[in-house]
């Protein structure tokens, strides 16, 4: 019986360096691992992260304008349609690439929505403080790249971690 993408291990799926060695602890493998994993949860966590204000921020703020609305849902619709092309290409496509490609994607929607919001005439006759607020801070747009920076700077440990290991392997006998 063969497994399905989705039963198999994170070494089976190009996930690390190690995809084509069964068990990572095995002497005559090559002594790696990666932080980034394909996981179901993990990725419909970091999908609908991504994505959750845009859908009921563009219902609400359509109400008031209509262009600002569309943009926001279909921007929603559009990361979480990338999100599931994504993991269908997990058994080819590393979970770091996907991430980041994910996020990177997000930091260009929300950059549109929030300058989009900003600028919406409609949108600054709305109360300030109602129970409808349009007041998007520019900071959402620093979000996403933060978030890129932050796994970028855990792969890069996780790779000088595995080059130290690879040059200098510990014998399990030690110690």
């Amino acid at each position: 019986m063969t497994e399905s993408p989705s039963d198999q291990s994170p070494e089976e799926t190009h996930d690390s360096p190690s995809a084509d060695t069964a068990d990572p602890m095995d002497p005559a493998g090559p002594i790696t691992s990666s932080r980034f994993h394909w996981n179901r949860g993990g990725w419909i966590g970091a999908q609908f992260g991504v994505s959750c204000w845009l859908l009921p921020f563009g219902i609400l703020v359509g109400r008031t304008d209509l262009l600002v609305g569309t943009v926001a849902v279909i921007s929603c619709v559009g990361i979480n349609a990338l999100g599931v092309f994504l993991w269908s290409k997990r058994s080819t496509l590393s979970a770091y690439t996907g991430i980041q490609v994910l996020v990177g994607a997000t930091a260009i929607v929300n950059a549109v929505v929030v300058v989009l919001t900003r600028s919406s005439v409609k949108l600054d006759q709305l109360p300030k403080g109602g129970p409808v607020s349009a007041e998007v801070p520019y900071a959402m747009m620093g979000l996403a790249p933060m978030l890129m920076l932050m796994f970028f700077l855990q792969k890069l440990s996780q790779d000088r971690h595995n080059a130290k290991l690879k040059n200098d392997p510990v014998d399990p006998s030690e110690g």
